[in-house]
Parts: structure tokens; sequence; C-alpha cells
């Protein structure tokens, strides 16, 4: 069981964590999309918000890719 003092420990073990992920999710699958972070959260914690942005296009593209492949 991770520790605190173990890296994977204190992967996303606060709110601020979670929530800055979690918004830049949104951001990132939302269409009409600023880029820029306007919550607290994802401002104070900007490594975690563009490690949900990465996510957020992944789930976009593999999406999409599924989409075009049942449709042609």
């Amino acid at each position: 069981m991770p520790g605190e003092d173990d890296p994977l420990g204190e992967f996303l073990n606060t709110c601020e964590e979670v929530h800055a992920l979690w918004y830049g999710f949104l951001d990132a699958i939302s269409i009409p999309r600023s880029g820029i972070p306007y919550e607290q959260e994802a401002l104070s914690e900007p490594h975690y918000y563009r490690l949900g942005g990465f996510f957020g296009r992944a789930v976009t593209v593999i999406a999409g890719a599924i989409l075009c492949y049942l449709i042609l």
C-alpha cells in the first residue's frame, strides 16, 4: 500500500488535484473550449490540468476512430 512518501501515494491525493484533472478532461472534450483554465484548482495544479487535457483528447480521438470504423 503506497504511503505518503511514495510518489504513487501522492498522485491525486487531494481534491484540488482531482478537480484540476477533471477540469482539464472536460475542457478537452468540449467543443467551444478556451484552453485556458479559469478555475482556481486548475490554476494551482497545472500539470494535472494538462494531464486531464491529454486524456480528454485521447478519448475524443478514440471515440472518433470508433465512429468512423462503424460508419465506414
